[in-house]
């Protein structure tokens, strides 16, 4: 019930399940990684003693944690003494991790318990950094990898999306922006509108970064912009009405503007300014080509000519 391979692994199979979802902004992708982060952190307790995950207000619970079953279902310690015993326990584990948790614990009882919904109006650039730090956390004190935890596709996401909390990366995005803005607005009215009409022009006709690309209005200019993703996953091909579809997930990684010029490079600069939020695209396949059909359907259909 406490131990530490069962709880690890249990943690592995809930984050996997968040992070693998189709919609990257799906209410169920917090859901399952809080869940996930909270047996992370039984685990971590579990790794130093698994009596400190026994509820110590019985004995029974405390003799089961040291091998000697009782006659009652042990009872576990709740979640908001599980991640304080880890601030004792965990090195780097901060009263500010402790908080950070205690409001995803919230968001999981709302969700679970009333009528609110606080978890459909999250994307992943609201939560997912810090969930990815703290976990590094939790993972460096048990000795794992992020590799291990979540798979090599998605350990290279956490690596970049936690290295997006740096204020440095902020604070170059906004220099950035406020340099192009006042580039922008020096000029007269007239040059204003060319350049917002041509970037329209230049962004519908940008076939080349369509497929992996979401527009936005750019926040310098408000002109037409886009933000360009690194791939993280594809989908499962499903049938959508007769069409064999795949989703895309990318991570932001760099926003051009086409009317003010404006460039921003890193997922940290584009998570500074609040654009972090992975996305999906729609990719409609070929099922000859997708599934290496080397014949045509057509040639083995045979026509119905009814009972004579």
């Amino acid at each position: 019930m406490w131990d530490f391979e069962l709880l690890f692994e249990k943690s592995k199979l809930y984050a996997r399940k968040g992070l693998d979802h189709n919609e990257p902004d799906s209410s169920e992708v917090p859901l399952w990684c809080i869940l996930s982060l909270e047996l992370l952190a039984r685990a971590a307790l579990a790794k130093k003693n698994v009596a400190l995950l026994a509820d110590p207000s019985s004995g029974d619970n405390i003799l089961y944690a040291c091998g000697f079953p009782g006659k009652k279902a042990p009872k576990s310690i709740p979640g908001k003494t599980v991640f304080h015993r880890c601030v004792v326990i965990c090195e780097g584990f901060t009263e500010r991790d402790y908080n950070l948790c205690l409001e995803w614990l919230n968001w999981r009882n709302e969700e679970l318990h009333t009528g609110a919904l606080p978890l459909e109006q999250l994307k992943t650039g609201d939560w997912l950094a810090e969930f990815y730090r703290v976990a590094g956390i939790l993972l460096a004190y048990i000795g794992q990898s992020f590799e291990t935890f979540l798979g090599q596709e998605n350990a290279k996401v956490a690596e970049e999306m936690r290295s997006s909390l740096s204020d440095q990366k902020r604070n170059e995005a906004y220099a950035l922006i406020s340099e192009k803005k006042k580039d922008f607005n020096a000029l007269c009215i007239d040059e204003k509108l060319s350049k917002i009409k041509l970037a329209n022009e230049l962004r519908a006709g940008d076939w080349k970064v369509r497929a992996r690309a979401k527009d936005i209005n750019c926040p310098a200019c408000e002109g037409s912009a886009v933000v360009l993703g690194s791939h993280v996953r594809s989908t499962q091909p499903q049938d959508d009405e007769g069409e064999l579809v795949q989703r895309d997930v990318w991570l932001p990684v760099k926003l051009l503007c086409y009317s003010c010029g404006l460039q921003l490079t890193e997922h940290a600069q584009l998570h500074g300014i609040g654009e972090g939020h992975q996305f999906s695209t729609t990719d409609y396949l070929d099922p000859k080509e997708y599934y290496q059909i080397e014949f045509d359907p057509a040639d083995y259909y045979e026509p119905d000519y009814g009972n004579d």
